[in-house]
């Protein structure tokens, strides 16, 4: 074989040292023409840039057409067929050279770049991209040399091979990089090396079969080609078939509509009153018909916005258009829900309940650097440029009506506070820091207050506690101050609400401490950091330092993160990496039950949403809703 390989590259010899000559001419050329201030290396570097675009799979297509239907020219057949070889083997020889004269025009290419990219380092689409280039090549010369031995013409041959290599790459390519940008919806891991064995194998395939119809009789010989002509095809509509797959599961994703990551500001919405009614609720999206609506845990729904399915001018098929929303809500007593969302560049602001739904709506502002307040006077915090912001709800007449409440430098921390204390639910510092009084009530702390800020409280069982945390000489705390007027201190670490502490609707609070990242030359995915849970329980139980290792051991997670959802009767509740709900002993939490949750498609903040019966999960293909005890049902 490797005889006949260099016999076919001594035939091609002509053919491909001209196409290397200017190659190497572009060179000079470039240092020719380039503008006064480009850099040498710049101007040789967009050189290459061009021959690597377009010169390269042009070249890969002269190469392999003139091959291919010089191997199938009359000339050929006298001159080779007295070789003890069968004429397969001629053939493979011939598609040989030509995709080793391709990648040697490759090589050369990235010597003259200096053996590598012009780039500091790749990112992950780009090494994607990089590796559809090699496929495409190959894929060119394959095509290319088949197609042209069919027609017995190189111009057709490389005409027809490039627009069957275009119909398979843009898909793929499609398809990955919707998946890199967005969600991962397909095993592409196992699809795209399938479809590119097909294309390369079945190329090899079908040339055989070609060869084959010209020594059979008339009936045999359509057989043949009907046969070559589908391995040619299969990878075209195989390619086809992944990206109306991607399409369909496009069209199935459900994910929260909450913010993109935690709270702005810290200032749950579960401090105020009403936390139980909100979280009965999860606030969704649809984003591939730019839907968003409430769903409660029986299915009822409320749409928001009904969006549609959204498609520009052109064949947008090939990548899914995704409209995404941010949003939150806010219930209050009266059961009545605020939403403030936004829909692409669009913010909207909504009243209404999924019972009597969402006539009320307003358009205001892009939403991303608002948060919803409840209280007694509910409104809407805004960080701008020069100074945070607070317009009341319900809007008036004329729309939102903002007021400045505090500058960049001075922040946020101190209105809210003020907030808390109209509303009965803070307690003030003393100038000295040392004491908090709410309501006749006093607490003396061992050291100082870290905040002079009033202090929001906690609703558990007993009624309103304060975290608050304190200063002895250098080491920080967190008291508990009960209704009792006693104080205890719970946590040996800096926690404070509304900065570092979550409250889950049933009332728990907790906050979390992390280990170190990995130590230098260790691979930041080799495990996750050793995240360490402070929680308080509903009915006053502190906990420290609850290792949740364990529980992530079992589940198999070795990169992803966990997060306290309850705590109950001696029990804590996880959502382990989006990928469990997991019920363990708060005194040995590796003693532990394991459901396992839907698939979802992003980690985002709320895909696992708990409410007071259980648990929100924003699927592939639907919301779910699981209980407590790994009941599952889909309720969307």
């Amino acid at each position: 074989m490797t005889t006949l390989i260099k016999l076919q590259l001594r035939k091609n010899l002509l053919t491909f040292s001209v196409i290397l000559g200017a190659v190497l001419a572009s060179v000079p050329l470039a240092l020719a023409i380039k503008s006064e201030g480009m850099p040498a290396h710049e101007a040789i570097n967009l050189a290459m840039l061009y021959w690597g675009l377009a010169g390269l799979p042009l070249s890969a297509l002269i190469l392999s057409g003139i091959a291919g239907s010089e191997a199938a020219g009359e000339k050929a057949r006298d001159t080779e067929q007295p070789l003890p070889v069968s004429q397969y083997r001629l053939l493979l020889s011939g598609l040989a050279a030509a995709l080793l004269e391709t990648f040697a025009l490759l090589a050369v290419i990235y010597a003259i770049l200096g053996f590598k990219l012009p780039l500091e380092s790749l990112t992950g689409a780009q090494e994607q991209l990089l590796r559809f280039f090699v496929f495409g090549l190959s894929c060119l010369a394959v095509y290319g040399f088949t197609l042209s031995y069919v027609f017995r013409n190189g111009i057709a041959g490389a005409a027809l091979a490039g627009a069957a290599s275009a119909a398979i790459l843009i898909p793929l390519t499609s398809t990955a990089i919707f998946q890199r940008l967005a969600f991962k919806l397909l095993p592409l891991w196992l699809i795209n090396p399938l479809i590119a064995a097909a294309a390369l194998a079945g190329g090899a395939l079908a040339l055989k079969l070609f060869s084959q119809a010209r020594d059979r009789r008339s009936g045999r010989n359509t057989a043949l080609l009907f046969s070559g002509s589908g391995l040619l095809a299969a990878p075209v509509l195989a390619a086809f078939a992944s990206l109306m797959w991607l399409n369909y599961g496009a069209r199935q994703v459900t994910m929260p509509a909450g913010n993109l990551f935690f709270p702005l500001y810290g200032t749950d919405s579960n401090l105020y009153p009403g936390r139980e009614k909100n979280a009965a609720l999860m606030l969704a999206q649809r984003p591939f018909y730019g839907e968003v609506f409430f769903v409660d845990k029986d299915g009822n729904r409320a749409v928001l916005e009904r969006g549609g399915e959204r498609r520009d001018s052109g064949f947008t098929y090939l990548m899914p258009d995704l409209t995404f929303s941010n949003g939150q809500s806010m219930t209050a007593e009266d059961g009545k829900t605020w939403a403030l969302y936004s829909v692409g560049r669009r913010g909207r602001l909504a009243h209404g309940s999924i019972k009597e739904g969402f006539s009320a709506a307003w358009d205001i502002p892009a939403t991303w650097s608002m948060e919803l307040l409840g209280g007694k006077e509910p409104g809407i915090l805004d960080r701008r440029d020069d100074a945070y912001y607070f317009a009341p709800l319900p809007p008036g007449a004329g729309g939102l009506e903002w007021k400045k409440v505090a500058s960049r430098d001075a922040g946020y921390l101190r209105f809210l506070g003020e907030k808390y204390l109209k509303d009965g639910l803070a307690a003030e510092v003393s100038k000295d820091g040392k004491t908090l009084e709410h309501k006749g009530k006093r607490w003396t702390l061992p050291g100082e207050i870290v905040t002079r800020a009033a202090v929001p409280g906690v609703r558990l069982t007993d009624g309103l506690n304060f975290l608050v945390p304190v200063r002895v000489k250098d080491d920080y705390s967190t008291y508990l101050c009960r209704p009792n007027g006693k104080s205890e201190m719970i946590w040996p670490s800096y926690f404070r609400v509304t900065q570092n502490l979550t409250i889950t609707p049933d009332g728990t609070v907790w906050g979390v401490e992390r280990r170190p990242l990995p130590p230098a030359g260790r691979s930041p995915n080799a495990d996750i950091a050793t995240a360490l849970f402070y929680l308080l329980t509903p009915d006053g139980k502190a906990m420290s330092a609850v290792n949740t290792d364990g529980i992530l051991r079992k589940a198999g997670i070795t990169y992803g993160d966990i997060w306290p959802l309850r705590a109950q009767n001696g029990y804590l509740w996880f959502n382990a990496g989006n990928k469990f709900l997991v019920k363990a002993e708060a005194a040995n939490p590796e003693n532990a039950k394991f459901w396992k949750l839907p698939k979802v498609v992003r980690e985002r903040h709320k895909t696992v949403s708990p409410s007071t019966d259980g648990v929100f999960i924003a699927g592939a293909d639907g919301i779910y809703f699981m209980d407590w005890e790994g009941g599952s049902r889909k309720i969307n």
